[in-house]
């Protein structure tokens, strides 16, 4: 999907396993979204359709519609069997 020019969003994940005996294992899990916090804006009204819908006079054309999530961190344990 095409969100526009300058849109950068970096995710990675790290993880870790640790034996606990012969039959069980347990997986640390670290997982960072957007890890660089970049600020992505939303693209608000820019639409000229064919149908007629020229927006090119709205208030609002032209306007960021707002940001998209910053920086979320998610650290998870998996018991493996």
């Amino acid at each position: 999907t095409f969100v526009g020019p300058g849109y950068l969003n970096l995710d990675t994940s790290l993880f870790k396993n640790f034996r606990l005996s012969d039959r069980f294992r347990l997986q640390f899990r670290a997982e960072a979204f957007n890890i660089l916090n970049h600020t992505n804006f939303q693209l608000g009204v820019g639409n000229v359709g064919p149908s007629g819908n020229n927006r090119l006079n709205s208030p609002e054309f032209g306007k960021a519609g707002g940001t998209f999530s910053p920086r979320n961190l998610q650290f998870g344990l998996k018991l493996l069997f």
